[in-house]
């Protein structure tokens, strides 16, 4: 038996959505095991959802148990099974005029993100800036789910090698978060850092350590400077400097990078 967390997770979610005869599907179609299958590749769970899909009352909750199953073979790495169910997920609470936005929009975001470890990024802007739109309509400008469409389309375009758009996104990203909060957050701090990323790409390595050092003074503001992520931060910075010819600013920032590092990475 394999015990991912997400099985139970996805049981209990499945179980307050699916009507009051949830026993009786239970029984006669062994939910808890499909999900099992899930975990072990299999794609023979489309049956057992069936009565869901094609019954008119419980269109809404067939959505959840097909959003269920994406979340079960995303975590598996079974993609295309993932994709497939997101994709029922949205046809049914789209198309059928039954679901909330808010829904779609975790749905979006989520299919979007199984296509861009395919690697089909063309599709996986699509979902993104489908993501984008509906969290502008429910959310207004102002909203971390809008800063988090944002970087979501900029990775694509990092991805794609486009990297002025690239930059341009994770600046809208970086504009949204600062007006939905006058406190910058750990979220800004990594789009600080993904903004640094791209440049260093670039070559222009002044920019990327300038977005790096925004990036530290967020961190050290939220986190200890042993802290994985303020070590990762360190780390960059001293890589970037390297490349820049800039060889002390590197080896100190190399010493700090170390002092974050878990003790059983350096054991020899």
């Amino acid at each position: 038996m394999i015990k991912n967390y997400w099985l139970d997770l996805c049981f209990d979610i499945m179980k307050g959505f699916i009507p009051k005869d949830f026993e009786a599907y239970n029984d006669n179609y062994d939910l808890r095991g499909a999900f099992v299958e899930i975990a072990q590749h299999s794609v023979v769970v489309a049956d057992c959802y069936a009565d869901f899909y094609n019954s008119p009352d419980y269109r809404k909750e067939a959505a959840y148990v097909f959003y269920c199953v994406g979340v079960g073979c995303f975590s598996v790495g079974n993609l295309k099974l993932a994709s497939s169910s997101y994709e029922k997920a949205i046809f049914l609470l789209k198309d059928n005029n039954i679901g909330s936005v808010h829904d779609l929009i975790h749905l979006f975001n989520n299919n979007g993100a199984v296509y861009f470890k395919l690697g089909e990024l063309d599709k996986s802007m699509q979902y993104y800036k489908m993501a984008v739109d509906s969290c502008k309509n429910v959310f207004g400008e102002k909203h971390q789910a809008v800063a988090t469409a944002y970087n979501n389309i900029a990775l694509v375009y990092r991805e794609q090698g486009d990297f002025d758009l690239s930059i341009k996104s994770f600046e809208e990203a970086l504009s949204v978060e600062k007006q939905f909060s006058d406190i910058e957050q750990l979220s800004t701090a990594a789009i600080y850092n993904n903004i640094a990323t791209v440049l260093k790409e670039q070559g222009k390595y002044d920019k990327s350590l300038e977005n790096l050092h925004k990036a530290k003074i967020i961190l050290e503001q939220h986190l200890s400077t042993e802290h994985p992520r303020v070590a990762l931060n360190y780390a960059n910075i001293a890589v970037t400097a390297q490349m820049q010819g800039n060889y002390d600013e590197a080896m100190d920032y190399l010493y700090k990078a170390l002092r974050g590092i878990p003790k059983q990475f350096l054991q020899i």
